[in-house]
């Protein structure tokens, strides 16, 4: 909506109406340990030999997440030798699916967007990443349907594993 807040004040919003709609008590407290919580996020199982199978290429991040946030994520999960560069919108002050935050992506990795397979489990994010002109692929752990936004994943795959398994980019 062309309106920019940091990503800790969109959580901490996001996880209050969270908890009135699912009539939780809360206090500030509560509100505090959640959040720290959200900066210790650990990667699903086959994250880190996924990542290392695929050490070959280029790995970015590109995150609505803040840089602080992104960058503490991905060095308490051991993660950071993976990624060449990890792109918050922070610097833009858009979030994704904003096509500019895609074009970031371009600019900072030096690949033309058409060199570039993205990847996500957000169906939203991916139909913005696809509709720009990325290659994507979608991670559907949950094995549910694909939105209906017009645009459709290059690939779909239930873990990260699975993409240096079954497909080559």
């Amino acid at each position: 909506m062309e309106s920019y807040e940091d990503f800790q004040v969109v959580t901490k919003d996001a996880l209050i109406f969270t908890l009135n709609e699912l009539k939780l008590e809360q206090d500030e407290i509560v509100l505090a340990k959640l959040l720290k919580a959200y900066s210790r996020l650990t990667p699903f199982p086959e994250v880190k030999e996924a990542l290392q199978s695929l050490d070959s290429k280029q790995l970015s991040i590109l995150s609505n997440g803040s840089p602080d946030m992104l960058n503490k994520v991905v060095e308490r999960a051991d993660l950071s030798q993976h990624f060449s560069h990890i792109i918050s919108v922070d610097e833009l002050r858009k979030y994704k699916p904003s096509m500019d935050v895609y074009q970031q992506g371009v600019l900072k990795t030096g690949y033309q967007k058409d060199e570039i397979l993205f990847i996500t489990s957000n169906p939203w994010d991916a139909c913005g990443a696809k509709t720009f002109g990325f290659h994507v692929c979608w991670i559907n752990r949950s094995q549910k349907a694909f939105d209906e936004l017009g645009v459709q994943p290059d690939v779909i795959i239930e873990h990260l594993g699975q993409l240096t398994v079954k497909h080559e980019f």
